[in-house]
């Protein structure tokens, strides 16, 4: 995977899985879209774009817009009964072929949007910042490095509880046991578990200043109950502040 260093890790596996298994296939110069949080996206306002790579593997780039469509301008609906109310999913579609975007995706985006012209620039930069790294081989690539040799080293022995919000998390050397936290809210307060584990991947490597590689995420244990804040089923709303929470109490938990 090449991604930026912020990418949230986590969502960015769960929507390469989606991709790999896409009917047909896809090509260099090919590309995937999705906002759906349940499909490996984050909040319904952040677009992913996936392109495959020459070489193999996967290039993404993705980015908050400023609307797309819901109750308000904007999507930040706390009061959010449902993941309908926060904006229009895209459950992975294909944005473009051999380099050039599908005008039906564009207009898609544009009637379901109050800023038509912004979400369209929006989407071709991030397809075009995609197919760029891409098509590159250097050092943004998303390897196993000495990202689980440092998670290992930094929790061996540790065992701390921390709460913030909705959010329980008990630390016991490389597991974060979530599964106390509260159940899924109605409103946005929520996120799914991708967003969950991006979260804690995060925090560790801001911590710990190591790469937020895959092997952050191979050297942990994360444990959710699923309908959880935590672990958000559908169709609840998951723009809120969840994922802070996680970070906050990972931090918490590393003193």
């Amino acid at each position: 995977m090449a991604a930026t260093a912020a990418a949230p890790i986590a969502n960015l596996q769960a929507v390469a899985g989606r991709a790999a298994a896409f009917p047909g296939g896809l090509a260099p110069g090919d590309a995937l879209l999705t906002n759906d949080p349940y499909a490996g996206g984050t909040r319904v306002s952040d677009l992913i774009v996936l392109a495959p790579r020459a070489g193999g593997g996967w290039a993404a780039a993705c980015a908050p817009t400023f609307d797309v469509g819901g109750t308000r301008l904007g999507n930040d609906v706390p009061e959010a009964l449902d993941l309908f109310a926060e904006g229009v999913r895209l459950t992975p579609v294909r944005l473009a072929r051999a380099g050039s975007p599908d005008p039906d995706v564009l207009r898609v985006l544009r009637l379901n949007s109050r800023t038509p012209a912004l979400i369209e620039v929006d989407a071709v930069a991030l397809l075009d910042a995609a197919l760029r790294l891409a098509d590159r081989a250097d050092g943004l690539d998303l390897r196993l490095g000495d990202g689980r040799a440092a998670v290992q080293r930094a929790l061996a022995g540790r065992a701390r509880e921390a709460t913030v919000g909705n959010v329980v998390l008990r630390l016991a050397g490389t597991t974060f046991d979530l599964r106390r936290s509260s159940a899924q809210r109605p409103s946005h307060a929520n996120a799914t578990r991708e967003t969950t584990c991006s979260a804690v991947a995060r925090a560790l490597a801001d911590r710990l200043g190591c790469a937020l590689d895959h092997a952050v995420l191979a050297g942990l244990t994360v444990l959710t109950v699923p309908g959880s804040v935590v672990h958000c089923t559908q169709p609840a709303a998951t723009g809120g502040p969840v994922p802070d929470q996680v970070r906050a109490a990972v931090e918490a938990c590393l003193g």
